[in-house]
């Protein structure tokens, strides 16, 4: 199958992507998420606009927790996935 073109990827595939890219990584920097993402999605070359919307992406991540900055390191929450007030 042909690979999709990067503006027809949705946000949230992307947001998905970026915490593969950060989970799948031993060390990753914030700079380097975006051209992993393409990478993942076999997109071709980042352009501005996709670096941007990754970047989007990961910020959002970050707001929510999902995603830790610690430095210029990029890691996935060890609290992520985990429920809640329970076991």
């Amino acid at each position: 199958a042909d690979a999709r073109p990067p503006n027809m990827i949705p946000l949230p595939e992307i947001r998905l992507a970026a915490l593969i890219v950060a989970d799948n990584a031993i060390s990753i920097s914030k700079k380097d998420i975006p051209k992993e993402v393409v990478n993942l999605f076999d997109a071709g070359k980042i352009t501005p606009k996709m670096k941007a919307r990754v970047n989007m992406a990961v910020d959002e991540l970050v707001s929510r927790d999902y995603l830790l900055i610690e430095g210029d390191k990029v890691s996935v929450n060890s609290e992520f996935g985990k429920e809640k007030g329970g076991n």
